[in-house]
């Protein structure tokens, strides 16, 4: 009972170091930091139902990425110079105006705070709570795109043309 007691206590004290709130259905006994991190609000991506996975997905936000610390999200690492991304960002700012204007300016915070090798706040860092992948709708409308138009005129993308003639983007 006592090794049960001692997991309890650590499963909480991590929990409380990771700002989450812990969910009172879940086990507490046996159980780990990242097997009870709540999905983010559109959870589309990172489904997983084994234990390396929710490990993976916990130890790749808290560790391996550095942008929540500059306040920014998933998709604000996407930049322009891809077509895709482009035309999505198009979309983005016709369809969902302040969507975009929070992705600029999260942006010009994340490069001002970056380029004085400072961190936010850890109150103001990103949670994956809030992560909404918010440009994945229009890069499926744009990839979507590209399929029909390839397979109705046979007309290529420009970048597979580039490959096909063996030119290496820098």
């Amino acid at each position: 009972m006592q090794l049960a007691q001692k997991r309890k206590a650590g499963a909480e004290a991590s929990y409380t170091a990771l700002g989450l709130r812990q969910k009172q259905e879940v086990s507490v006994v046996g159980s780990r930091p990242w097997d009870k991190i709540p999905n983010p609000k559109n959870y589309q991506y990172f489904e997983v139902k084994n234990a390396f996975g929710r490990w993976f997905r916990w130890y790749y936000w808290n560790h391996m990425c550095g942008f929540q610390k500059h306040g920014l999200l998933f998709h604000d690492q996407y930049f322009e110079p891809c077509a895709e991304v482009t035309e999505a960002l198009r979309r983005l700012q016709m369809k969902e105006p302040h969507v975009y204007d929070a992705r600029i300016q999260r942006l010009s915070r994340g490069t001002l705070k970056a380029q004085e090798n400072e961190y936010l706040p850890k109150e103001e860092w990103t949670k994956w709570e809030e992560e909404s992948w918010y440009l994945s709708p229009y890069l499926a409308e744009v990839e979507k795109e590209k399929k029909e138009r390839l397979q109705t005129s046979g007309l290529k993308p420009g970048f597979w043309l580039k490959e096909e003639a063996g030119v290496q983007n820098h």
